[in-house]
C-alpha cells in the first residue's frame, strides 16, 4: 500500500471516529438527558420524527430522490404521529351525555 493511500485511510478513519463521537454519542447523550425532563408523548414524537427529517434533509441538502418504500415509511410515520396527536385531543364526554343530572 502506498504512503498516500495509507494517509488517506488514516484521515478517513479519523473523520469517521469524529462523526461517531459527535453525532451518535452526543446525540444519544442529549436524548438521555432530555428524557426525564420532557413529557413522554413529546419525546416519543420527536424520536419518531427523526427518520422523516432524515429523508427531508437528504432531499434538500443532498438532492437525493427517496425510493417509494422510503416515502411509504414517511407517510406511515406521519400518519402514526397524527393519529397519536388527535387521539390525545379527544373531547371529554359532557356530564349531560353520560345521563348524570346536571346539578349533582
Amino acid at each position: 500500500m502506498s504512503v498516500a493511500v495509507r494517509a488517506f485511510l488514516k484521515s478517513s478513519l479519523a473523520w469517521l471516529a469524529l462523526l461517531g463521537l459527535t453525532s451518535q454519542s452526543l446525540g444519544y447523550l442529549l436524548i438521555s438527558l432530555s428524557l426525564p425532563r420532557l413529557p413522554a408523548v413529546l419525546t416519543s414524537m420527536i424520536l419518531l420524527s427523526q427518520p422523516v427529517m432524515t429523508v427531508a434533509l437528504s432531499i434538500v441538502l443532498l438532492r437525493e430522490a427517496p425510493s417509494p418504500t422510503q416515502l411509504v415509511g414517511v407517510a406511515l410515520v406521519i400518519g402514526g404521529i397524527a393519529i397519536a396527536t388527535l387521539a390525545g385531543r379527544a373531547p371529554a364526554p359532557s356530564p349531560q351525555a353520560s345521563g348524570a343530572p346536571a346539578g349533582s
